[in-house]
């Protein structure tokens, strides 16, 4: 699992596609009505996002270790943000043209906050870890004191995921920092098989209530043992899928593997063009298709609709990324003409990502 590796990616390419599928179950399958105790749905939302965070503070090691928080944070900036600020001002102008409410707090808050939460999510992991780093030796102490702190804000806006996935940052940092790596065959199998039982009992064990997006991380009695379940979920069936995932890779003919690390590579393009691509795919569901007759029925719906989201969005988010001008503005992308066995191609430059 060394640095940016092809299992890495694959990972994240396999991640991104159990997001598209996430999002297919509610908006497509289930058109917003009756999804939270979808079985797929639930196995989903125990770990992407977690995992999605942890892998993101692995790969992100480098930077943290050899950038001072100050220059991190603008050139962090100017990559996760201005995607958001870009999307979120080309949809609200598309809005006002059909006369839709543009201004009002809700349009607002959810457009430049809540529809790409993961990039603000993300940002601000990287700004508290690079500043905690700045404390030298101490700074595991920082971060655990920046984490009660978090816990101390209210749940405003996005604050409550948030909390829910900075933690899982945090252990991929640590993870890099201490070089860990994959086990023996032998050891994954085991490994696979412990986690395996242990995300049986955590699927058994999760409700309605367990959802960040329903209970939030409101320190109370009652959704204490939520957050609890909440997090024991987030590292056990992220190691049980990290397992599959290396199964997969092993496994999988060179083509398919390369193709899903590909996907990997360009997640940021098919979650943002996803995240905007689902407004339509929502209408069109209420109008061509009926809700599920059972889960079986609404797996195979929500797989279907979810990988071909997912390639659609993909395809989009390269076109649009292939200007450079659009990728800089669209995605943050500062991009650089690189040599390449079969001729030159414009690709991200990977010192700004």
């Amino acid at each position: 699992m060394a640095g940016r590796s092809e299992y890495l990616d694959f990972s994240k390419g396999m991640l991104i596609l159990l997001v598209v599928i996430g999002h297919s179950i509610q908006y497509v399958t289930y058109q917003e009505s009756g999804f939270w105790n979808d079985p797929l749905f639930k196995a989903i939302y125990m770990f992407h996002m977690p995992l999605f965070m942890a892998i993101s503070g692995y790969v992100s090691t480098p930077g943290l270790v050899s950038t001072g928080p100050l220059v991190l944070a603008r050139g962090k900036a100017s990559s996760y943000l201005t995607p958001v600020l870009a999307w979120g001002a080309l949809y609200l102008a598309l809005l006002a043209l059909h006369g839709g409410p543009v201004l009002s707090k809700t349009v607002l808050l959810r457009e430049f906050l809540g529809r790409l939460w993961f990039l603000w999510a993300l940002f601000g992991s990287l700004v508290l870890v690079a500043v905690a780093r700045a404390c030298g030796r101490y700074w595991a102490g920082a971060i655990v004191l920046m984490f009660a702190a978090l816990l101390a804000v209210p749940d405003i806006a996005i604050a409550h995921l948030f909390k829910y996935t900075f933690p899982f940052f945090v252990l991929g940092h640590a993870a890099a920092l201490a070089k860990l790596r994959a086990p023996s065959p032998a050891g994954l199998a085991v490994l696979a098989a412990l986690t395996g039982l242990a995300s049986v009992a955590c699927f058994a064990l999760w409700h309605d209530a367990t959802y960040i997006y329903v209970s939030k991380m409101a320190l109370t009695a009652a959704n204490l043992p939520n957050i609890a379940l909440r997090y024991a979920a987030g590292v056990i069936v992220s190691l049980f899928a990290l397992c599959v995932f290396h199964g997969a890779w092993r496994l999988l003919p060179g083509r398919a593997r390369h193709v899903v690390a590909a996907a990997g590579r360009d997640t940021l393009y098919i979650y943002v063009v996803s995240m905007y691509g689902f407004i339509l795919a929502e209408q069109l569901s209420k109008q061509y298709l009926s809700p599920p007759r059972d889960a079986a029925a609404a797996a195979l719906v929500s797989i279907a609709s979810g990988c071909i989201i997912t390639a659609a969005c993909w395809l989009i988010g390269r076109r649009i990324a292939a200007s450079p001008a659009a990728a800089r503005l669209m995605f943050g992308k500062r991009t650089k003409r690189r040599s390449l066995e079969l001729g030159e191609r414009t690709v991200p430059d990977e010192r700004v990502t």
